[in-house]
């Protein structure tokens, strides 16, 4: 009745818990209401548990973490392992959790699956993972597609307080089809509430929905959100009130940087297809944007208050109804294909369709004769560690200067295409 219908691994300060599951099939477990937590296994108290291999499948709670749920001072250790159609159904905007809750202890998920979870309670939150104040979230390699949640945050949900803050990593991760329902339903594929600091690395977010407001991710008004060497594309946010929107990104007030990374082809009912800011700070720095669209608004980047700068940026090709950029600050060197981004160059980018050209996330290539080369301004990419690269891990520049957006066209790619299907002959 009160908690872990497979597994309880129950510790304290003087006796402690370590526990290990190896290749252990956790599956149709569940909790009664009291209060209703870790549907296959939780951690009380201070224990360290290592999940390896194995499937946790179809287990549900009452309130939080339909499969695992760690404490506020536990370490769950997840490698390898498949979470399926887990559910959980706590009502309130902290409580859901489809597969994995922590409650303030240390959450690492490496090499796994996390497919089809739910956090179907009233405002249940995070579909795939939820972690709440004092949490720090590790995940890398791994995948997280078609979890669903009725409040914010369809794959992950972040949820932070003043006094207690969250620290999140996501590196190398796919972020698929995940999706809120309309309660408020925001962040499709990630949301942040509160002043979380999230960054995402080296990872693909694709075709993401959010009924309301960030279909691919969400950051809160005192939240900061940092994304390097990444794709968006294909994310979509139905929403349709003039503040809403923002496909790929929505920046409620917080700090949002992007760098060395592609929004390509991202969608909104109502405006900013690719990036909508209606407050705080975004900053754009080596990042491509092409082909979004909005139906009422711009299809690029719409900065309705606050600061949003682009930086060594693309912005082209918007659809539907829109320009590319309202209410944006250029600096430096940019091209939009419009004139609406104050860029210093209005053109068609020429670009190659998005696809993997090296690297583990896909871009759009920069075709022969691009204005986009060797057009950008080398002070801005050796400004940090960060911007000496390109989405690939390419060196900037490789020219005279480096290329704009997010792609940085070298002459080792060009030797591979021309020389492979020789090798590759018998």
């Amino acid at each position: 009745m009160r908690a872990g219908g497979g597994i309880e691994v129950a510790a304290n300060i003087t006796s402690t818990v370590t526990a290990l599951l190896e290749d252990v099939q956790l599956t149709q477990n569940e909790t009664g209401s009291n209060p209703g937590n870790g549907g296959a296994l939780p951690i009380t108290g201070p224990g360290t548990v290592t999940v390896m291999g194995g499937d946790v499948i179809s287990n549900t709670a009452s309130a939080e973490g339909g499969g695992l749920w760690n404490s506020a001072s536990g370490t769950l250790i997840v490698d390898g392992t498949l979470f399926r159609g887990n559910v959980a159904s706590g009502a309130a905007a902290d409580q859901g959790g489809g597969a994995l809750f922590s409650d303030g202890g240390k959450l690492t998920v490496r090499n796994s699956t996390i497919s089809s979870n739910r956090a179907d309670g009233t405002a249940g939150s995070g579909g795939g993972i939820l972690v709440v104040p004092g949490s720090v979230l590790t995940v890398t390699n791994s995948t997280l597609t078609q979890n669903t949640a009725m409040r914010a945050g369809g794959g992950i949900e972040v949820n932070a307080t003043v006094t207690k803050t969250v620290a999140a990593v996501l590196d190398d991760v796919d972020l698929l089809q995940n999706q809120t329902g309309s309660n408020p339903g925001n962040g499709g594929a990630l949301h942040i509430t509160g002043p979380g600091t999230v960054t995402v690395v080296n990872s693909n977010i694709t075709s993401n929905t959010a009924s309301t407001e960030g279909g691919g991710l969400w950051n809160s008004a005192s939240g900061t959100l940092i994304v390097d060497k990444s794709t968006l594309r294909g994310n979509m946010a139905t929403g349709v009130v003039a503040d809403h929107g923002g496909g790929g990104l929505y920046n409620d007030g917080g700090a949002l940087t992007v760098s060395n990374s592609t929004i390509s082809s991202n969608s909104a009912q109502s405006t900013g297809g690719g990036i909508l800011n209606v407050a705080g700070t975004t900053a754009l720095i080596n990042v491509t944007l092409y082909e979004n669209s909005a139906a009422n608004g711009a299809g690029g980047i719409n900065s309705a208050a606050g600061t949003t700068t682009i930086a060594n940026s693309i912005v082209a090709h918007t659809t539907t109804m829109g320009a590319d950029c309202v209410g944006v600050t250029a600096n430096s060197t940019n091209l939009d294909s419009d004139g609406t981004c104050q860029a210093s160059i209005m053109a068609d980018p020429m670009l190659g369709p998005l696809q993997l050209n090296g690297g583990t996330t896909p871009t759009h290539e920069l075709l022969t004769g691009s204005p986009a080369i060797n057009a950008g301004d080398n002070a801005i990419c050796a400004a940090s560690p960060i911007n000496n690269f390109d989405q690939r891990s390419q060196t900037r520049p490789f020219g005279a200067a480096c290329d704009l957006g997010a792609y940085e066209l070298s002459g080792i790619t060009i030797i591979i295409r021309l020389f492979f299907p020789f090798t590759a002959t018998p």
